[in-house]
């Protein structure tokens, strides 16, 4: 018997080089993929049948580069200067980050992006081990992780002189990197998928960025990246190294297919093109790096260039962890940087959290798109409301746009992931909300508390307030 089937729903997904419309559509799920899908108005004999009523059904938005953990911190890292940002607001409260502390974090930050249909999480921490086993296993979310490797130990650091590594803290992290992939890709279904994570190349010695990445190619895993993300890190790069940072990474033969850099607002047209035109991958972060350096991630310049580009929340974003949001804000900010109102279409940014999201990751043979034999990841938002009227899709369609620009995330009413049912009319089965609001408002007061006196020896301006 079929496990769940869909009917009377309004199917949106990528196939191919276009969106697909399914109108009157209907889905059959067996186990953990789909295994019809179709218009007309079927009926089948399965354990739940769901009505979408004229709903939406939507591919599962995928994150590309979230920290979950730093949910906590949200409303404390912002409307500073590039350059204190790091050192004066958002470091000294991590430093006090308990385990527990990111745990909670992860599961605000979990809930919140579930609610607003993301279902696939690209998740970026410190402690990933018991964040999988505290947080993604049981929420039933897809996730493709890594823990952070960087070379800093005790030391404390400022934006003015290059960064004193540690090579024992190094190691210590790269294991645990190592340990990451070996406990977890491929587990729980394939729900759970690893990278590795070094955390930018300022933050690390050439030998320990080549021991990743020697590493990741034989474990078959690709790597996940921060790359050129502004003057500070510029800083560090030139006066170690004597190049910005692309051309660092391409000096070392680092850059390749293997490559899924995050962030690369600092990066110019050329080096955009050489991180293209050498298989690497990016993914943008329009709302978190919007507000913290005031630019717009180079989204439409690189796939201009040839590259395969997807959307991340990151930490702490405007609106909250919310692909939604993000589209919107990669399309508008694009076309205000390029002063041109048809760069980065709605359908080419809905790609950009689906299928071109999962092809970024290497995801995209078993999720990113609603066709048979993938994983049933898949989100169903509410008919009839206002912000999405009229819905459009004759000869003249507007669902996508409408998506992008007009969606809150709010609309979001049903999500199933690997083909289990998280959210199913509006209500959480997974996760105790109100529970997780409870602990994070609670453990939140707690670090700022603890963090007093690393925030004044830091003369961070959120002593003032």
């Amino acid at each position: 018997m079929t496990s769940i089937f869909i009917k009377n729903a309004l199917i949106v997904t990528p196939k191919q080089d276009q969106i697909k419309i399914y109108e009157p559509g209907y889905i059959e799920i067996d186990g953990d993929k789909i295994s019809s899908i179709g218009s007309g108005s079927a009926s089948m004999s399965a354990e739940v049948t769901i009505d979408a009523k004229g709903g939406l059904v939507l591919p599962g938005f995928i994150d590309s580069h979230i920290h979950t953990p730093e949910s906590l911190l949200r409303g404390l890292a912002q409307d500073v200067p590039e350059n204190d940002w790091m050192h004066k607001t958002l470091g000294p409260i991590i430093r006090n980050m308990t385990l527990e502390d990111q745990i909670i974090g992860a599961k605000l930050c979990v809930l919140e992006a579930i609610k607003s249909g993301t279902t696939t999480f690209c998740d970026y921490a410190y402690n990933m081990n018991k964040i999988i086993e505290e947080v993604h296993k049981p929420s039933g979310v897809r996730a493709n992780v890594c823990t952070t490797i960087n070379e800093f130990g005790q030391a404390k650091r400022t934006s003015e002189e290059l960064y004193e590594f540690d090579s024992g803290a190094g190691e210590k992290k790269f294991k645990d990197g190592v340990k990451l992939v070996k406990d977890w890709h491929g587990k729980l279904d394939g729900r759970i998928t690893c990278l590795y994570g070094p955390q930018a190349a300022d933050m690390m010695s050439s030998e320990l960025l080549l021991k990743v990445k020697e590493k990741a190619v034989d474990d078959g895993v690709a790597i996940h990246m921060h790359i050129a993300q502004g003057e500070r890190e510029r800083k560090q790069m030139t006066g170690r190294h004597g190049k910005s940072t692309i051309e660092y990474l391409k000096s070392i033969d680092f850059i390749d297919s293997n490559l899924i850099a995050v962030h690369c607002h600092d990066a110019s047209e050329e080096e955009l093109q050489t991180l293209a035109q050498n298989g690497g991958r990016m993914v943008g972060c329009p709302g978190s790096i919007g507000l913290i350096d005031g630019v717009a991630p180079p989204l439409h310049s690189f796939i201009q260039a040839g590259g395969i580009a997807a959307l991340g929340s990151d930490q702490g974003p405007p609106d909250g962890s919310n692909m939604f949001v993000q589209m919107r804000y990669a399309a508008i900010l694009n076309k205000v940087k390029h002063r041109d109102p048809t760069v980065l279409p709605a359908e080419q940014v809905f790609r950009m959290v689906t299928i071109d999201a999962a092809r970024c990751h290497g995801l995209d043979k078993t999720i990113g798109s609603l066709e048979v034999g993938k994983k049933a990841d898949l989100i169903i938002l509410k008919p009839d409301v206002p912000n999405l009227v009229p819905v459009l899709s004759g000869t003249t369609k507007n669902i996508v746009p409408n998506l992008v620009y007009n969606a809150t995330g709010n609309e979001v009413r049903d999500v199933i992931i690997n083909g289990q049912i998280v959210i199913l009319d509006g209500v959480m089965k997974t996760m105790d909300e109100a529970q997780i609001v409870v602990e994070a408002q609670k453990a939140a007061e707690q670090l700022v508390a603890n963090s007093y006196m690393d925030l004044k020896e830091a003369n961070s301006p959120f002593l003032d307030l």
